[in-house]
């Protein structure tokens, strides 16, 4: 019920589900993280950011939720954080191939493009999701890789 209100942006609605849920499960990982992405779609920055590390207090090895907070902290510019939890994604789940994508653009756009090529590279080889994007990431390190 949660997760189809806040597909459909009913927010108020969503967040009280979760509530609910949290507080008869106060360690439910999935309804913190969900409620951080409420949290998101609200403003509410810090609050996400405190969700996020509560899922993450409750399971250490909570990939979506390492990689979650790792977009965030890459959004807000806090590239070493976010280097870090797209790692900690990584190690808690070796398939979690987004985590691999995101570093690529971080490090990218800090200019360490032997690590973004590598980064892309992984990336690709365990992609199987949309071409479109398969095609981007291919012209990015063909591009990357006849940079001097």
């Amino acid at each position: 019920m949660g997760y189809i209100r806040l597909s459909e942006n009913r927010l108020p609605e969503a967040k009280a589900y979760f509530e609910t849920v949290l507080k008869h499960q106060p360690d439910h990982v999935d309804s913190w993280n969900n409620m951080a992405n409420i949290h998101l779609a609200s403003g509410d920055t810090l609050a996400a950011v405190s969700a996020f590390e509560r899922a993450l207090k409750t399971d250490p090895g909570f990939a979506q939720a390492h990689f979650n907070l790792g977009v965030l902290h890459a959004q807000r510019g806090l590239f070493d954080k976010a280097q870090m939890r797209l790692k900690n994604a990584i190690e808690s789940d070796s398939t979690f191939i987004q985590a691999h994508y995101t570093l690529g653009a971080i490090y990218e756009q800090q200019d360490s493009l032997a690590a973004a090529i590598q980064s892309y590279k992984t990336f690709l080889n365990g992609w199987s999701g949309d071409e479109e994007l398969s095609r981007r990431v291919r012209q990015k390190l063909a591009a990357l890789t006849a940079a001097p």
